[in-house]
C-alpha cells in the first residue's frame, strides 16, 4: 500500500515543474502565451512523463485498496499540500489565511480515517 502514495509523491512534484516555471515566467513580467506555455511543456516533457507514470501506477496499483473517488481525494491532498508549501519555500508568499489551514487539516484527518477505516469499523464491531 506504502507504494501507491509513493508513486502519487514522485507524480505531485514532477506535475508542479511545468506549473512553477509557468509562474515564474508571469512573476518576471512576462504574459504568458500559448507559445511560451508550449515551450515550458516541450521543454518539461520528460517531467511531464514521470507525473503519468506516477499517476498511472498510484490508481493502478491503489485500486487493490481504495475506491476511486478516496484516491481522487488523496491524489487532490497531496497536490493542495505540495501546493502550501511551494507557496511558503520557492514563491515566498506568506498569505495563507486560516481557512485554507482548517481545510488542509479537515482533508489531513479524513485521509487518516480513510487509512486506517479498517482498522475502526473493526474496533467499533
Amino acid at each position: 500500500m506504502m507504494i501507491c502514495f509513493f508513486w502519487l509523491v514522485v507524480a505531485t512534484l514532477a506535475v508542479q515543474v511545468p506549473n512553477i516555471l509557468g509562474i515564474q515566467a508571469q512573476a518576471n513580467g512576462e504574459t504568458l502565451t500559448v507559445l511560451k506555455a508550449l515551450k515550458i511543456t516541450l521543454l518539461t516533457l520528460p517531467v511531464t512523463i514521470v507525473a503519468t507514470t506516477g499517476y498511472t501506477m498510484f490508481y493502478g496499483r491503489g485500486v487493490e485498496y481504495f475506491s476511486y473517488p478516496a484516491m481522487s481525494v488523496y491524489a487532490k491532498l497531496g497536490a493542495l499540500v505540495m501546493a502550501i508549501i511551494l507557496q511558503f519555500a520557492l514563491l515566498q508568499a506568506k498569505n495563507i489565511n486560516w481557512v485554507e489551514v482548517c481545510g488542509l487539516l479537515i482533508c489531513i484527518l479524513g485521509f487518516l480515517v480513510s487509512i486506517n477505516s479498517e482498522m475502526i469499523l473493526e474496533r467499533i464491531r
